[in-house]
């Protein structure tokens, strides 16, 4: 057996006023994190798969975008 290759993928989630937003949950599949007070999230997700990844939260409209790994 292989172990699956990962990466970590980090970013930030904003408003459209450019503003942080704090508890967004971002997730794929059974896994994933909430961003803290600036906004921010880290997540590992296997490397060179399509992934859908979700964004939701309480007060906004979820979002959800379909995600390529590949070497940059």
């Amino acid at each position: 057996m292989f172990a699956q290759k990962t990466t970590i993928l980090k970013g930030t989630v904003k408003n459209k006023n450019k503003k942080a937003i704090e508890n967004v949950s971002v997730e794929f599949g059974s896994t994933g994190t909430v961003t803290d007070k600036e906004g921010n999230y880290s997540l590992r997700i296997p490397f060179k798969k399509e992934i859908v990844l979700k964004f939701s939260h309480i007060s906004y409209r979820t979002y959800t975008c379909l995600l390529y790994t590949s070497p940059s």
